[in-house]
């Protein structure tokens, strides 16, 4: 027992220590799956579930913006013209993204 021992501890093996070249006789090479191009075949769902829905039968209300909500659209593009003329370095702004 005590020589198995010290032959393992002069190797520098530790127990759990995956093995290399100095401590088995062939390496251990890890396969790792080709993510691009999993990712390239992976369809976006939500692009699929956009195609799949019939727009007939969604409310009218829903395709078209109300007339509030038009001149608060007025308002916000009012604000973002001051915005760019009071600070022209600043990145653009994201206030109301397209639905």
């Amino acid at each position: 027992d005590g020589e198995a021992e010290e032959g393992a501890a002069e190797e520098g093996a530790v127990e759990g220590d995956p093995p290399t070249s100095a401590n088995a006789e062939t390496p251990v090479e890890e396969e790792e799956p080709d993510v691009v191009e999993e990712l390239e075949w992976t369809p976006n769902d939500k692009l699929r579930r956009i195609s799949e829905v019939n727009v007939e039968f969604i409310p009218y209300s829903y395709q078209v913006n109300s007339k509030k909500e038009e001149l608060i659209l007025e308002y916000v593009a009012n604000f973002d013209r001051q915005f760019v003329d009071l600070y022209p370095s600043r990145a653009p702004r994201l206030l109301c993204p397209l639905n």
